[in-house]
């Protein structure tokens, strides 16, 4: 993962993205991140997965091909700002007025917190609210081709690699919504369900034309711990 020192025009950029993830919505989430959380950030040059070496009882470390902008990891406690997070250039979302850029740190701040929640993704109230079920084989969202999603989803990736970044980006958050979410990422797998769902809700203010009454409900509720007149 190669770990660097930072630039101080890094840091402004990352302190200047975290002011903005602001909402009196999020007390226990901050509050449980800084009880429970991943508190470092650190600069590198590349995200990494990992792996249990079960026979010399090491977690090992390999260069991960998808190029994330940002990584959380469990493992080591970190919260890492890849080069592409500061090479790629600033895009906007149709929806949020917030640039996509700090919709990323949040998303992995929301990954953060789902970790130092021993997962509440998993929660069955969560689960039931969003629709994932277990079919026998994988987890889905009830109701959803989940094949067309994929389909949809390697096409966009498609149109971004051949220069259309932004138009991708609208079109992702676009299909997504058609579907009742935030963006197709969302129905990869209930961790990143919950992340973009999570994300979009504080601070995508046409989010409660798309999520469901119940999940506003079970996010306010069961996840934020939040209730109106707080």
């Amino acid at each position: 993962m190669n770990v660097k020192p930072w630039k101080e025009e890094e840091k402004t950029l990352v302190r200047n993205y975290l002011s903005m993830l602001k909402s009196e919505k999020l007390d226990h989430f901050y509050n449980t991140i800084k009880e429970k959380g991943i508190h470092k950030f650190h600069r590198i040059e590349y995200g990494a997965r990992w792996y249990n070496d079960h026979a010399n009882r090491k977690v090992l470390f390999s260069r991960s091909s998808d190029n994330a902008l940002l990584w959380v990891n469990p493992v080591t406690k970190m919260i890492g700002f890849s080069d592409r997070f500061f090479d790629n250039e600033q895009r906007s979302d149709p929806y949020s007025p917030l640039p996509k850029k700090a919709l990323n740190v949040f998303h992995e701040l929301v990954h953060n917190f789902d970790i130092a929640q021993d997962h509440i993704s998993n929660n069955p109230q969560v689960q039931k609210a969003i629709g994932w079920i277990w079919n026998g084989k994988d987890f889905v969202i009830e109701g959803l081709d989940h094949a067309k999603a994929k389909n949809d989803f390697d096409e966009l990736i498609k149109l971004s690699k051949d220069g259309y970044r932004q138009l991708s980006y609208n079109l992702m958050r676009e299909k997504g919504i058609e579907l009742g979410l935030p963006s197709l990422y969302s129905t990869f797998n209930t961790h990143e369900c919950f992340a973009e769902i999570l994300t979009h809700y504080i601070f995508d203010p046409h989010a409660k034309n798309y999520l469901s009454e119940q999940v506003q409900s079970v996010l306010d509720d069961v996840v934020l711990n939040y209730s109106k007149g707080q």
